[in-house]
């Protein structure tokens, strides 16, 4: 595929702005290790268990952004002099967003979501570079049939230093990447995985470095409260970051509603 071809330096960088959670079970969180011969700069935009509120045109400002800076002509900015330049921009970004959010709560009542991510607000922006044999949080990505048509960049992952931003996850989901590919389980939901993204960029795209900007969902599956909190604290004490992202607000409606997340047990097969 020519995407392939126009990778600089085996490096590809990637945002995600669809949902997400983490899987956890017997009181960890799930992971896998990153390859051999593989960097994963990850940019959390907030932390493990709390809900990042931003809107559809919040996703697009922030890929506008990621791919002006990362598309500079100047061949003497390396990608981590691009990725220092963008951050302080994209807090910036973060900002308006906390400010929107707090100011539209006046007068309702308490939501924990809503609580939380203005509470940790000050711990966004998470930015970790894991190297080959470390652990990485095995984060969750799913998108449902419709969500995503009317915006050019909520609920994708566009490939930020490719021409055009190509979606990676409709391109994944088409079998375009040289795999097959399904999609299976209820609602049309497209499913896959952080691991599956670094096998797929890793054997078939031949991608060494990736920098991805995380703005989906870390919340977990089954855990709430106190019990999240804690599973939280320890994930970030072993060096792990996420974030995650509120349910879309919808259209010519007047209720503001947030992103969530559903268990369940459909994945594309590879």
């Amino acid at each position: 595929m020519d995407v392939i071809k126009r990778l600089p330096n085996n490096t590809l960088v990637l945002a995600i702005t669809t949902h997400g959670a983490i899987p956890e079970k017997d009181g960890e969180v799930a992971t896998f290790t990153v390859p051999e011969g593989m960097t994963i700069t990850k940019m959390s935009v907030s932390p493990i268990g709390v809900c990042n509120m931003a809107s559809e045109d919040d996703s697009t400002q922030v890929v506008k952004t990621l791919s002006r800076v990362f598309s500079d002509p100047n061949p003497a900015l390396s990608f981590e002099e691009r990725l220092n330049n963008v951050i302080p921009i994209l807090e910036a970004i973060q900002k308006e967003v906390v400010s929107t959010v707090s100011k539209g709560r006046a007068g309702e009542p308490k939501n924990e979501l809503i609580y939380d991510f203005l509470a940790y607000s000050d711990r966004s922006q998470s930015v970790k570079t894991y190297t080959q044999g470390q652990k990485i949080i095995n984060k969750d990505y799913s998108k449902y049939e419709g969500e995503g048509e009317l915006d050019p960049y909520d609920f994708k992952m566009p490939m930020i230093n490719v021409q055009n931003n190509p979606d990676f996850l409709q391109l994944l989901a088409a079998g375009r990447l040289g795999i097959p590919t399904r999609s299976m389980g209820m609602n049309k939901e497209m499913l896959t995985d952080l691991s599956t993204i670094v096998t797929v960029l890793r054997d078939y795209m031949n991608v060494k470095h990736l920098i991805l900007f995380d703005y989906s969902c870390s919340s977990f599956y089954d855990l709430k409260g106190t019990d999240a909190r804690k599973l939280a604290r320890d994930a970030m004490s072993k060096g792990l970051n996420g974030g995650r992202k509120r349910r879309t607000r919808r259209r010519n409606t007047k209720t503001k509603t947030r992103k969530g997340k559903k268990r369940t047990v459909s994945r594309w097969n590879h």
